[in-house]
């Protein structure tokens, strides 16, 4: 019985310590394959944090690949490296593009790289297209150039079903139709509060109206931890961010609601290298047809990122509206 007692001591020596409140459990954050990683040698973020996002590999030979990335400081304190010189407790993130782009299982090996750069960055500045080579095992060689070639395999496929409307609409100049569709999805797995965007509309006013025109002036503010890049990769404005205004007889969009116009964002985003940076804010003001406006129609709304070019924290908060009488 007596042995028996020893051995009980452990457990309830565990639970009077929960008891009496003593006790505290650390738990140890596990990095999901599904969410964006942040690495670091087990520390808390004090300060310094970097983040890596349109990562793309831009060349692969042998067991090296050569990879091209944006970089943001999104901590409060700057940061200069030199060779291994990389300041303690150094989180760095990645957007959803070390996923989509094949990169997901080299995670680690592009943090330690990122360290071994000569890199000077301040607090909230951007760096677009820096470089970096990493070193992978062969069999992760292999797997690499099976990826690329799914995906390139996966391009002829959908460029083969283009229709001949499809392939005429690619080639023409014209800017798309904004419709009435209303209705988007919202996946959000890949996003770190501590680094995405979070764009919404601070402002919108009517700076001029008539019978047949109405010119709206808005404000999008970035209100994220991360910038917000409004331009796309491709030189149309198809994937760039863009607006779509409505008129509705309630302040919010709904199947009822009509189409005035809308269009993609493109000016003034030349010296912002196409970013809103964190805290900022862009302005600008639209023209548009308002002869489909009624009197059932008092509301005008304004719907910000309506294709989803752009992954945010939070995409209910898109939308703004002003009464017109």
């Amino acid at each position: 019985m007596s042995h028996l007692l020893l051995r009980a001591l452990p457990f309830v020596a565990f639970m009077l310590t929960l008891y009496t409140g003593q006790a505290s459990i650390a738990i140890t954050p596990t990095i999901l394959q599904d969410s964006i990683p942040s690495l670091q040698k087990m520390s808390e973020y004090s300060g310094n944090r970097l983040a890596m996002s349109r990562m793309k590999i831009v060349k692969t030979k042998g067991n090296t690949l050569k990879i091209k990335y944006n970089l943001v400081n999104t901590g409060r304190n700057n940061i200069t490296m030199q060779g291994k010189s990389a300041p303690k407790n150094l989180v760095v993130n990645f957007d959803e593009t070390l996923e989509t782009s094949g990169l997901a299982a080299h995670a680690v090996a592009i943090r330690e790289q990122l360290l071994r750069e000569d890199i000077s960055i301040k607090t909230g500045q951007v760096q677009m297209n820096n470089q970096l080579k990493i070193k992978i095992r062969k069999e992760e060689a292999d797997h690499q150039l099976v990826h690329k070639g799914k995906e390139k395999s996966k391009n002829k496929t959908s460029k083969s079903k283009d229709s001949p409307e499809d392939k005429h609409k690619s080639k023409s100049k014209d800017k798309p139709v904004f419709t009435d569709a209303v209705g988007k999805t919202n996946d959000n797995k890949y996003l770190d509060e501590n680094f995405c965007p979070d764009l919404v509309l601070t402002e919108l006013k009517v700076l001029k109206k008539s019978k047949k025109w109405i010119t709206l002036e808005y404000t999008i503010q970035n209100q994220g931890k991360g910038p917000a890049a409004m331009l796309g990769d491709k030189k149309s404005d198809l994937d760039n961010v863009a607006i779509k205004v409505y008129i509705a007889g309630s302040p919010k969009i709904s199947r009822g609601s009509l189409v005035l116009g809308g269009e993609y964002l493109t000016k003034g985003f030349k010296d912002r290298k196409g970013l809103i940076p964190p805290q900022e804010s862009y302005t600008a003001a639209i023209k548009l047809d308002f002869r489909k406006k009624t009197r059932f129609t008092p509301f005008v709304i304004v719907e910000l990122d309506s294709f989803q070019n752009i992954k945010e924290c939070d995409e209910t908060n898109n939308t703004k509206e002003v009464l017109v009488k």
